[in-house]
């Protein structure tokens, strides 16, 4: 029953969200720069609050698993944002967009995760988690700025000329960074975090 309510929950918050940022996006008629920040402090939004969730649910010492609940959610939130263009737009390059969105939105998670989960615990450690959730969060909002730069710049749409390589040269940037993120997150906060009892 436990497992049942988190999906709902994370499916809920991710669509949340989406509704949300479609909402304030169009509210404030922004452009690329203030749609990233925009989804970027929501991804910090939705993290957040599944490690209070979390803590609600006597997981206080576990915020590796609210953390990789919430990472879920932006999942969620991310194929949303795709479906709806696909349903306002109808367009054929739907999958080719998945493609190149989804990854971003995993790599900015990820890094939100590791900077919110932080180094460790203790007075000592304060600078290191301002230190590190500050760079972290910098590559986060860069990388979904900068490839929502290289959109509406310099890459070629569909059906043009080097549109596929684009999009290639992009999988092989966010390919790696989740490779990177993704295996740091699950050694430092799930592996590392249960059984050094950091997690």
């Amino acid at each position: 029953m436990r497992r049942i309510l988190a999906a709902l929950a994370v499916a809920a918050i991710g669509l949340g969200s989406w509704l949300v940022l479609a909402w304030l996006e169009t509210a404030l008629g922004g452009g690329l720069v203030l749609s990233a920040c925009l989804e970027e402090a929501m991804k910090v939004l939705v993290l957040g609050l599944a490690l209070v969730l979390g803590r609600s649910q006597g997981q206080g010492q576990a915020p590796g698993r609210a953390l990789l609940l919430g990472l879920m959610a932006i999942g969620v939130f991310a194929a949303a944002e795709n479906l709806a263009y696909l349903l306002a737009f109808r367009s054929p390059d739907i999958l080719e967009r998945l493609l190149w969105s989804e990854p971003i939105h995993l790599v900015t998670g990820l890094a939100w995760a590791l900077a919110l989960a932080g180094p460790g615990r203790g007075k000592d450690r304060i600078p290191a988690r301002l230190l590190g959730f500050l760079g972290l969060g910098a590559l986060a909002l860069s990388w979904h700025l900068g490839f929502n730069l290289l959109a509406a710049g310099p890459r070629p749409g569909p059906g043009k000329e080097g549109h596929g390589l684009a999009l290639a040269l992009a999988g092989l940037c966010n390919g790696p960074a989740i490779i990177i993120l993704g295996k740091y997150f699950a050694q430092r906060v799930l592996i590392g975090g249960f059984l050094y009892g950091e997690d």
